[in-house]
């Protein structure tokens, strides 16, 4: 996965996302950086989270649960991995460690399922970017189609992270993305 900062402008400040500590940055309006031009996904994304109206609705189908073999066990330790890497400040480590996986669910939405399930040290709420990460890293679709949005709500500076693919929010319990504007990405 590569990172991207989407910078957020306010009238005297740039918000960027450190891309080794994953930490939020303000810096003066005038800082510059250079512009790279994002790619295709991103950029339809990127516009989804701007135009969440425009998402394709989930199916009845999607949300259907289905049963986890026993071989999902060392999927379960990867999870708990990423949960540690992501609050221990290590956040380039983390979607590094996590790209090295091979996807085993179809789509992001069977894996952020499978990693709601698990029984992780830490409240859901404080899990987005652990489980947005693994849920890329497991998904077969999200190389093609998907991306994971790190946001911000200012002026509290309280950050959120999301995944966008095939056009879909996969998380249907995160309803709190929708209050967050983007930053930083992962695709």
């Amino acid at each position: 996965m590569n990172f991207y900062n989407i910078r957020l402008e306010t009238s005297s400040w740039t918000y960027i996302l450190d891309r080794i500590s994953g930490s939020l940055v303000k810096v003066p309006k005038t800082f510059t950086d250079e512009n790279l031009r994002l790619p295709k996904k991103l950029e339809q994304s990127l516009e989804l989270c701007h135009k969440p109206y425009e998402l394709v609705r989930q199916s009845e189908k999607a949300k259907c649960d289905f049963t986890y073999e026993s071989s999902f066990s060392s999927l379960g330790k990867r999870a708990v991995r990423i949960v540690k890497l992501c609050h221990s400040n290590f956040f380039w480590l983390a979607h590094q460690y996590a790209s090295f996986a091979k996807p085993c669910f179809e789509d992001s939405h069977e894996a952020i399922n499978f990693f709601r399930k698990q029984s992780l040290p830490s409240p859901q709420n404080t899990l987005c970017l652990s489980r947005s990460i693994f849920a890329a890293s497991a998904s077969r679709r999200f190389a093609d189609s998907g991306a994971i949005f790190i946001g911000v709500f200012l002026p509290t500076r309280n950050m959120h992270a999301w995944i966008i693919e095939d056009g879909r929010q996969p998380d249907l319990q995160d309803s709190m993305w929708i209050n967050f504007r983007p930053v930083a990405a992962l695709c």
